[in-house]
């Protein structure tokens, strides 16, 4: 640096240094006329502590004031002609200044009457127990000086308490907030502003419409259960709330009854959604013996029969029930998937619902109510249900018949009554085999014819052997003839041999007795077993022929004797052989007793609950037929006499055999009297009773002289369940 360069710059520097600061610190704002050409003095080239990029742009700009922070330059235009600290002088930089004091709490702006930036401290930028202190951010305790406005600044509202600085800890202090109580305690006591100070209003409450003063000071307006509470006109009212309903009347409960609620018929007879029935008036399809089928279904005009009920729920989107008035109703019912039906209702009163009201179904038919393919759930509830007796020969009785439906079906608190089963038919008897007459069999078990007789010194010939029919008696084989002879001086006769009798023929045997336990069809009828028939006799044989006697020839004269007018005669023919008697026929078994049945189900999914079961008597098996006995055999014809003494007579025919006896038919089982019969699943029991009747006696069986009495059927099932092929 050239040394008047240094020279020059030398009285700059002591006018900085003794400008720039006092001894206490304080900052000095130089003189207008002290500015001097900045760019000039730092264009040196040698290190003064500042930066030469920094000084170079502040050479190029007026410089003002001296300063330590932007907040000490000032200018009555500052707000559009921005101005900066630099080199601890304002620099006029242009445009709009930062204000910003890089403290979070201050809401930093550019004062444009003042010529500045402000930093204005604000509270709800900090948490909510602190408050702003300016440069120091946000303190949980505002500091203070005796004196100073810093706590006035938190003095809002005076009816909340003013701020003060607390004298001992230097920190602003808030008092009690204004007190404006007094003695009534209806009033509602408030402060409020009468321009900037407080000012003290006792409201007392409208004891027209307040809840809590309504008519009087202390009165207050109470509601119950799903209620809402009003005070109008100093009166105190409570309404139900949507949904809701005072059905009892009763204050103390409030609105109890949700309308909203489903309401099914229950056993407990509550009508839980306040329509006035238990059940739901909308869902249903009402039915008394009162009614008539041209009506609509409704409480006012029921129908008359629950079919015509059942179509019309069936119809109706979605499916309805079916509400039945105490009473008779005398048909057959089916039911229809989802077409629930509940009994007990007095139509007379209001449609009430009590278990005391009768509601019956008195079937016509041997079948009181039947379900088949009820895939949905269904219930039937407090009816009774009765079936007629069987008239026919062997059927059943059933209360309910429930086929191939899984919906579950449920029936509850309902009665289910079967009555008696039909008696099975009696077998037929058989018929007694018929009798021979001579040599003639009705059954072709002829008998042999006899031989002839032998001429001169001939012998006779055999006598035939009887015939024998498939499986009969053997026959008699024929009698052999007599030998012939010559005669001189004394005689001798040469008979034919007796034909051989037939055998009889065999015995039948009686029938066994069928099963006790029947069968069920798919269509859910049952069917009983029949006992089997006897078997036949045998017819007998045929008996064989008598051989015919031998001849005799005399060959000289005998002195006159008694031979001589028997000089050449044949010997007599044998007799013919006896018929066999005929079979008996068989007598046929007697078929079983029809059943009585509470309930059938096949293929179903049945639930009973509550219900009591009563059966009728299991219908008396069919009596056996009796076997017929055999047929009386013929006798065989006497051999025949040629009168001579000398001649052989023939020999006797034989007799035929006895037609054999056929057994009697057994006696039909006796009918089933069963709670509960069913093929697939058991159906479900709570709290149900069962009542049997007695089971079905066996029949008799049928007997005959030869062979006697042929077995009893057995006596029919009496079981609360009985499971079913």
């Amino acid at each position: 640096m050239r040394l008047r360069d240094v020279r020059w710059l030398l009285p700059l520097g002591l006018l900085l240094g003794g400008c720039a600061s006092s001894g206490d610190g304080t900052v000095i704002t130089p003189k207008a006329d002290a500015s001097v050409d900045l760019g000039k003095a730092l264009d040196t080239g040698d290190d003064v502590g500042v930066d030469a990029s920094d000084a170079a742009d502040a050479a190029d700009v007026p410089m003002g004031r001296v300063c330590r922070t932007n907040d000490d330059c000032t200018a009555p235009d500052l707000c559009s002609n921005g101005q900066v600290c630099r080199f601890n002088r304002c620099v006029v930089v242009g445009g709009t200044p930062s204000c910003d004091d890089s403290v979070a709490c201050t809401d930093d702006s550019c004062d444009a009457t003042a010529g500045r930036c402000v930093h204005a401290p604000n509270d709800m930028r900090c948490p909510s127990d602190n408050f702003c202190a300016g440069e120091t951010g946000c303190v949980r305790e505002l500091p203070c000086e005796i004196g100073d406005a810093t706590c006035a600044r938190l003095n809002g509202d005076p009816c909340t308490g003013t701020w003060s600085c607390d004298p001992a800890r230097l920190r602003c202090v808030r008092s009690a907030p204004y007190n404006c109580a007094d003695t009534d305690t209806c009033t509602m006591d408030v402060c409020m502003l009468s321009g900037t100070a407080p000012m003290c209003l006792h409201n007392g409450p409208n004891y027209m419409t307040d809840l809590a003063n309504c008519g009087s000071c202390g009165h207050a307006c109470t509601a119950g259960a799903n209620q809402t509470a009003a005070c109008t006109a100093g009166a105190c009212t409570a309404s139900c709330n949507p949904g809701f309903v005072d059905a009892d009347r009763m204050a103390a409960n409030g609105c109890e009854c949700n309308s909203s609620a489903a309401d099914d018929p229950d056993v407990m007879f509550r009508d839980t959604n306040c329509d006035g029935i238990d059940g739901d008036v909308g869902r249903a399809i009402f039915v008394s013996p009162r009614g008539n089928d041209s009506n609509p279904g409704t409480m006012a005009m029921p129908k008359r029969t629950l079919a015509a009920g059942i179509a019309m729920a069936r119809m109706a989107t979605p499916v309805k029930s079916v509400y039945a008035a105490l009473g008779t109703y005398g048909e057959a019912v089916t039911l229809a998937p989802g077409v629930n039906l509940y009994g007990g209702y007095n139509d007379e009163d209001g449609w009430s619902r009590a278990a005391g009201n009768s509601t019956e179904i008195d079937s016509p038919s041997t079948t009181g109510l039947s379900a088949t393919n009820v895939l949905v759930a269904t219930e039937v509830q407090l009816f009774t249900i009765h079936s007629q007796a069987a008239t026919a020969v062997g059927e059943s009785s059933y209360g309910v018949r429930v086929l191939g439906s899984t919906g579950p079906v449920l029936f509850r608190n309902c009665q289910l009554t079967s009555s008696d089963g039909g008696d099975g038919r009696d077998g037929t008897d058989g018929t007694m085999g018929s009798s021979a007459s001579g040599a003639s069999s009705p059954c072709g078990a002829n008998g042999g014819g006899g031989g002839g007789g032998g001429s001169g010194n001939r012998a006779g010939t055999a006598g035939g052997p009887g015939a024998q029919v498939s499986g009969g008696g053997a026959a008699g084989g024929g009698g052999g003839g007599g030998g012939g002879s010559s005669c001189t001086d004394s005689c001798r006769r040469n008979n034919g041999a007796a034909g051989g009798t037939g055998l009889p023929g065999g015995n039948g045997i009686n029938g066994v007795p069928g099963d006790a336990t029947g069968q069920v069809s798919m269509a859910g009828v049952y069917t009983p077993r029949a006992s089997a028939r006897g078997s036949d006799g045998a017819s007998g044989g045929g008996g064989g022929g008598g051989g015919g006697g031998g001849g005799t020839e005399v060959t000289r004269s005998c002195g006159g004797s008694v031979f001589s007018p028997c000089r050449s005669r044949s010997g007599g023919a044998g007799g013919g052989g006896g018929g066999g008697g005929c079979a008996g026929t068989a007598g046929t078994g007697g078929t079983g007793g029809g059943g009585s049945f509470a309930i059938i189900s096949l293929a179903s999914q049945v639930r009973l609950e509550g219900c009591r079961l009563q059966t009728g008597t299991g219908g008396r098996g069919g009596r056996g037929g009796n076997g017929g006995t055999g047929g009386t055999a013929g006798v065989g014809g006497a051999g025949g006499d040629s009168g001579c003494e000398c001649t052989g007579i023939g020999g006797t025919g034989g007799a035929g055999g006895a037609g054999g006896a056929a057994g009697s038919g057994a006696g039909g089982p006796g009918g089933p009297s069963v709670c509960v019969a069913f093929a697939g699943d058991l159906p479900a029991q709570t709290g149900t009773t069962c009542t049997l009747g007695r089971a079905g006696t066996g029949g008799t069986g049928g007997r005959n002289a030869v062979l006697g009495a042929a077995s009893n059927g057995p006596g029919g099932i009496r079981v609360n369940a009985q499971p079913l092929d």
